[in-house]
């Protein structure tokens, strides 16, 4: 039976990329709970309605039919009060769900550069894509790269409401895994 030893580099790209995957995707879990917090007074306040007073703009006819303007306390005794509406809420772009899925992008980027540069200095496989440079560096700032548009994508898609906003960072995760796959296997 054939044993295979794991060279001490590959080890330590691995434990590289795991670590950078990990900071990344606590980082985004620390930044969601250190929102600050809404203090009460607040909540119970804006829970109430608005009430304000249109004194300003309404009028009341007097017995011969002239029009006098009315004086800001007699406003809300008439009923002549509206409720502003609330303003809208707008979703936040860097959230757990966007972190995560981009986190998980960049860790198999890297396991996957990783992974391909030991197979290529073992002498057991070549890289299959002709477009990809073969060297460690070229490998690793083609993956970046990418990994860059593709979140950059995500972002803008996410911005603009799209519902689509998870598709670039889920290409490129499969992408990588096909890739990290095709490596253990040989």
């Amino acid at each position: 039976m054939k044993t295979e030893t794991i060279s001490p580099t590959l080890v330590v790209e691995m434990v590289v990329a795991i670590t950078v995957a990990l900071v990344i995707a606590m980082t985004s879990l620390a930044i969601h709970a250190q929102q600050p917090s809404i203090p009460f007074n607040r909540i119970q306040r804006e829970s109430q309605p608005r009430l304000h007073q249109m004194a300003d703009v309404t009028a009341a006819t007097t017995t011969d039919g002239s029009f006098s303007s009315l004086s800001a306390s007699a406003a809300p005794a008439l009923g002549m009060a509206y409720t502003r509406p609330a303003a809208p809420r707008i979703p936040r772009v860097f959230d757990r769900k966007f972190f995560l899925l981009n986190a998980l992008h960049l860790g198999m980027a890297l396991a996957d550069v990783g992974l391909a540069q030991h197979c290529i200095a073992e002498h057991q496989c070549k890289e299959a894509n002709p477009l990809m440079p073969s060297s460690r560096a070229g490998q690793f700032s083609v993956s970046l790269g990418m990994f860059a548009f593709t979140s950059g994508e995500s972002y803008w898609l996410k911005k603009h409401r799209a519902r689509s906003w998870w598709e670039p960072p889920t290409a490129g995760i499969v992408a990588h895994i096909v890739g990290v796959a095709s490596e253990i296997a040989r």
